[in-house]
């Protein structure tokens, strides 16, 4: 009874001691920007809503103040190509609308540079499709 008791003790002193030596400490290093979800988010949101004097302000302001930030995830695009695209589109007027939207996300990801040239970009095209809200 004495060894279980003292082996007892023993593995909760163990536990205790194995346990309490890492302190981490949460901070954010990614910043999400895009649609719906991300923390410069627009609901809805299409590239050209990024290029507007008030949210390149926000970005800019964002970056700056949070200089722990490594890296950006935009997730734009989705809605450029839901909001216009139709399956009459000709091959024409799908490339074209296809170059339009890679000609702004380079806009914003060249914006986002010209703030904080060391982070890197992530885009991830549009984040997910929401079948549910628009039924």
């Amino acid at each position: 009874m004495r060894k279980i008791l003292l082996l007892t003790l023993f593995n909760l002193c163990f536990v205790q001691f194995s346990s309490a030596q890492c302190d981490e400490t949460a901070e954010d290093k990614i910043l999400l920007m895009g649609d719906s979800s991300p923390t410069l988010s627009v609901n809805g949101a299409r590239t050209e809503d990024f290029l507007t004097p008030t949210k390149m302000t926000e970005i800019e302001n964002t970056l700056i103040a949070n200089p722990q930030f490594k890296a950006v995830h935009l997730s734009i695009g989705g809605n450029d190509v839901l909001g216009s695209w139709t399956v009459d589109f000709t091959t024409e007027q799908s490339d074209s609308l296809k170059s339009k939207v890679y000609d702004r996300i380079v806009s914003i990801i060249d914006f986002i540079h010209g703030v904080r040239p060391e982070i890197q970009v992530i885009w991830s095209g549009y984040m997910y499709p929401n079948f549910e809200e628009v039924i």
